[in-house]
């Protein structure tokens, strides 16, 4: 994700400007999770402070993705033994969060508090604004660099207040995987697709149907959702493609999907009924002759067709529950296959 790894360098030099040492950049760490990457440390003041850095898309912050950014921080802090703690997201926080996580020695820097820490450098604020949009909204430079420079080691509740319990849904994806290509695990692999999806996006998808008939009473497809129009991504899908509902197949084929059965998706996709995207979730991904077809829906009758396979969802799995947002890259998957797309 281009975007990301350019608003976390865009941080480190925002920082930097306002008088912070950078080290010990994108460090592993292993954690009762496995191998969790360290955005950064910086020091001021000969105080050091872990650093987590999360780009969303979206202006304001999902509370669920906060939640996790902040476990995976303080797990990061318990094991360098580091007591003090900076998240810093591109998006809005509520103040009651902030407040929060304040009692858990953690430094908020939200969207607004980074335009302000840029102030004094045209440089860094015109990349700044162009990686996100300053909607007015501000808050104390001095104040909040006054937060971190006064912060204190403190004895920090477990599984309290804001954070409360996160369950791991990791093993999601071991599940999945487990389930035997083919007809014999059929059933179960469409039951799992269905759990890990109505687990990545339950904010921005409702009225989960599966096995829907066709207008034609002939075929039927697996599921089909609504949108909620919560996030950036499901609006564009929603007002730019015209698609209020959503279509999921699940392939459980031991080999790659052919053109035939994207055909069979594509007959499902009407624009007058509001359903004209689907995504394809499979084993082994798509042929090329599969992707040519999906290609030529797209471009000759505005039927949008992507694939997604296991690795996809366990690479979403992974990323909720790191805090980062899931419809990111999903926006990445469309975005490649729209940026690629043949005359």
């Amino acid at each position: 994700m281009r975007e990301f790894f350019e608003f976390e360098a865009l941080v480190k030099d925002i920082f930097r400007h306002q008088g912070f040492k950078i080290d010990d950049e994108n460090r592993m760490y292993r954690t009762d999770r496995g191998m969790e990457e360290l955005d950064f440390s910086a020091i001021l003041q000969n105080k050091r402070y872990v650093v987590e850095v999360k780009f969303y898309r979206q202006s304001s912050q999902n509370t669920s993705l906060l939640k996790k950014s902040t476990k995976q921080l303080l797990r990061l802090m318990d094991i360098i033994d580091i007591p003090n703690g900076i998240l810093v997201v591109s998006s809005n926080v509520r103040p009651e969060y902030i407040e929060e996580l304040e009692k858990l020695g953690i430094v908020v820097i939200s969207r607004s508090d980074l335009f302000n820490m840029a102030l004094g450098s045209i440089e860094l604020s015109e990349k700044l604004s162009s990686l996100l949009e300053d909607d007015g909204e501000s808050s104390s430079k001095e104040n909040k660099l006054n937060k971190i420079k006064s912060s204190e080691p403190i004895d920090r509740p477990k599984s309290e207040g804001f954070i409360g319990f996160v369950s791991s849904k990791l093993c999601l994806c071991t599940e999945l995987k487990s389930i035997p290509g083919g007809k014999k695990g059929w059933s179960d692999y469409e039951k799992k697709c269905t759990e890990i999806l109505k687990y990545l996006f339950d904010l921005d998808l409702t009225g989960w149907q599966n096995q829907q008939r066709t207008d034609d009473g002939i075929n039927r497809f697996d599921l089909v959702t609504r949108i909620r129009t919560v996030s950036d991504f499901w609006m564009f899908i929603c007002n730019e493609l015209d698609s209020r509902y959503v279509v999921f197949e699940f392939k459980n084929y031991k080999l790659k999907i052919s053109q035939g059965q994207v055909l069979t998706t594509e007959k499902y996709l009407h624009k007058r009924a509001l359903r004209s995207v689907a995504f394809i979730i499979s084993r082994k991904g798509i042929s090329d002759n599969a992707l040519k077809f999906s290609q030529g829906a797209m471009r000759e009758h505005g039927k949008l067709i992507i694939n997604l396979t296991d690795e996809d969802l366990c690479n979403m799995l992974d990323m909720k529950e790191k805090g980062d947002d899931p419809n990111d890259y999903m926006f990445e998957k469309v975005d490649s296959f729209l940026m690629s797309l043949p005359r």
